[in-house]
């Protein structure tokens, strides 16, 4: 069981979201839902790190959130990333000033969703750090298009899990999980994955809660 600092013990918690464009918008952008209820919860949106083109700025303008777009170099495999800050000095010396922008935001907790690449530097940022919700079981189903290998694979039913972030793609401890999702004849990968972000949204707000409440449990993946 993990306990919590006496200033976020049962009081809201200030949330920096790193959210990302591959997220489902085919009935609802997720990303807009998933602040819309950030935003309706006892928590407060301490900041967004957003995509340069994504239309979630115009929803933090609109609601006065502090928002940091991600560096284009930033948006890359990790591989050409770490070639791109050794290689490019005009990105290496901008780097700890946007790190330091979202350090400015104070939060307490981080959120990761429909993200890649997190710099270790921004996980361990906050003092609760950062957690990520995967639209899959884990540590099952790791790695991209779950919804894509339920379908291939004949499951019946699907969850998400809500897990910290560390160094290791998809392998942190696990926070929670969503209920038990059908997986029926007639879904498609597009549906699957729509039914996991709709209750991804509600498991990540219960998350948030059980942080801020000192209820949170962590189990270690396998």
């Amino acid at each position: 069981m993990t306990g919590l600092a006496g200033r976020t013990a049962g009081k809201k918690l200030r949330v920096i979201a790193y959210l990302g464009m591959d997220r489902p918008c085919r009935h609802a952008d997720y990303g807009e839902v998933l602040i819309r209820r950030i935003i309706a919860s006892r928590h407060e949106l301490a900041g967004l790190v957003i995509h340069p083109s994504d239309n979630l700025a115009d929803l933090a303008r609109r609601y006065r959130i502090p928002y940091i777009s991600i560096p284009l170099e930033l948006l890359q495999p990790s591989g050409a990333i770490k070639k791109a800050l050794a290689e490019n000095a005009q990105l290496r010396e901008f780097y700890p000033i946007w790190l330091g922008h979202i350090r400015s935001f104070e939060a307490d907790i981080g959120l990761s969703v429909w993200s890649y690449w997190i710099p270790a530097e921004l996980f361990s940022m906050p003092p609760l750090g950062f957690i990520n919700y995967h639209p899959a079981p884990l540590p099952q189903m790791r790695g991209m298009e779950p919804d894509t290998f339920a379908i291939l694979e004949g499951r019946r039913e699907i969850w998400g899990t809500v897990h910290k972030v560390n160094h290791a793609f998809d392998c942190g401890e696990i926070i929670s999980r969503t209920k038990h999702i059908p997986v029926r004849r007639h879904d498609t990968p597009v549906s699957v994955l729509e039914n996991l972000n709709r209750e991804g949204v509600v498991a990540i707000i219960r998350a948030l809660d059980s942080f801020a409440e000192g209820t949170v449990s962590l189990t270690p993946q396998s």
